[in-house]
């Protein structure tokens, strides 16, 4: 769901263990992650954490 929002871009490929690596595509999608959607997606020990920390 991320990746399909654009939250998400795919970064990196390992073909041999066939996982793609993700990452945020730019600073500003970050800092909007990590104020707005982060403790929905962390668990439930990290809901108060940034996703910068």
């Amino acid at each position: 769901m991320l990746y399909q929002s654009g939250y998400l871009t795919i970064k990196g490929y390992n073909r041999k263990s066939k996982i793609f690596k993700l990452g945020f595509p730019n600073s500003e999608v970050k800092q909007g992650f990590s104020n707005s959607l982060f403790r929905y997606y962390a668990p439930d020990n990290m809901g108060d954490k940034d996703a910068e920390e």
